[in-house]
């Protein structure tokens, strides 16, 4: 289970990846959780990290109220979505 679900991302055109984890797959996405599929032998430990790439940007963008804009790693700016749950 992850603590991330439909309020974080969408997976409606697309399935969000695991980055760097081919064994995990999203199988489901409730309003705030997720259900991981394991293939390899274990997953990951509990309260490890995972990052997740959003299956279409669109969709998961009207989701949020800042766009965070990271470089190697770094916060580099904050750029506010005053468009938020807008779609047309």
């Amino acid at each position: 289970m992850i603590d991330a679900g439909r309020k974080t991302m969408n997976m409606e055109v697309h399935v969000p990846e695991v980055k760097g984890r081919s064994d995990l797959r999203i199988q489901s996405l409730s309003a705030e959780h997720g259900i991981l599929e394991v293939s390899g032998e274990s997953g990951p430990a509990v309260g490890e990290r995972i990052e997740l790439i959003p299956g279409y940007g669109d969709f998961t963008t009207v989701l949020h109220d800042r766009f965070y804009c990271l470089r190697d790693g770094r916060l580099e700016a904050g750029w506010p979505l005053e468009a938020r749950g807008r779609l047309t």
